[in-house]
């Protein structure tokens, strides 16, 4: 994972909405081109029809969207929101977001596959996460 977020990683005090956190989240792999913005907006449509699926484990939102949304290049992003921001009453705030982009299928699966065995082989590590100030602390971190 280290090498696919490298560049893609911002740190934020707060946001007041999760739209617009997703949007953030995405901005780097956005700039580079990597997606289309009809591929964040879809990703933000997914959540409003289906809810907060793409919270996977306390704290981590992974939003996403299908290929033909508008991936040009399987890339991912990191975005750490120091106070969180509320998805839905029913869940905790999330303080860090994937956002991922995959070109297909088997990018995606393996894209979930390593954030998974990171996020969840290593529980101190999200702890850790949110003590970063800077994208290079992150990195090192991974």
């Amino acid at each position: 994972m280290k090498e696919i977020l490298k560049g893609n990683i911002q740190v934020i005090e707060k946001i007041d909405d999760w739209k617009e956190a997703i949007r953030i989240s995405a901005q780097p792999i956005l700039k580079k081109q990597y997606i289309q913005s009809s591929y964040i907006e879809s990703a933000i449509q997914n959540i409003e029809e289906l809810g907060p699926y793409i919270i996977l484990v306390d704290g981590v939102a992974i939003p996403h969207s299908r290929p033909e949304e508008g991936v040009f290049s399987t890339s991912s992003s990191l975005l750490i929101i120091k106070n969180g921001i509320s998805f839905s009453p029913k869940t905790e705030d999330v303080k860090l977001i994937f956002f991922l982009a995959a070109k297909d299928n088997s990018d995606h699966m393996d894209l979930l596959k390593r954030l998974s065995g990171l996020l969840l082989d290593n529980e101190q590590l999200l702890d850790q996460l949110l003590l970063c100030s800077s994208s290079e602390e992150v990195l090192k971190l991974l």
